[in-house]
């Protein structure tokens, strides 16, 4: 996020110049529109701001269910389960994300 934020300074400000003379494409969006910055601004805190609230939610369960031990290794069956879930929860949200 923070690394983020640095480009778009760069491109509002036009500053550090020694940093600006190697964007790729000069000119393109700098400055950007007051209005676009406003909005991008507005979208990125409530995005921040739902991560955290989601988060805060399962904080609950995460205290229930304690840290696991990192030392124990999981079965097969375990291990291949895991792998399938995270699979098919990423191709869900990349399917979703992109349409």
């Amino acid at each position: 996020m923070f690394g983020c934020l640095l480009f778009a300074i760069l491109d509002y400000t036009k500053r550090p110049r020694f940093l600006y003379k190697y964007k790729i494409q000069p000119g393109t969006n700098a400055p950007p529109d007051r209005n676009k910055m406003i909005r991008l601004v507005k979208t990125v805190t409530l995005n921040l701001a739902i991560g955290f609230v989601g988060l805060a939610s399962m904080w609950p369960y995460f205290k229930m269910f304690g840290d696991p031990d990192v030392r124990k290794v999981p079965a097969v069956h375990e291990f291949f389960f895991y792998l399938l879930m995270c699979i098919l929860c990423h191709d869900a949200a990349f399917y979703h994300g992109h349409r």
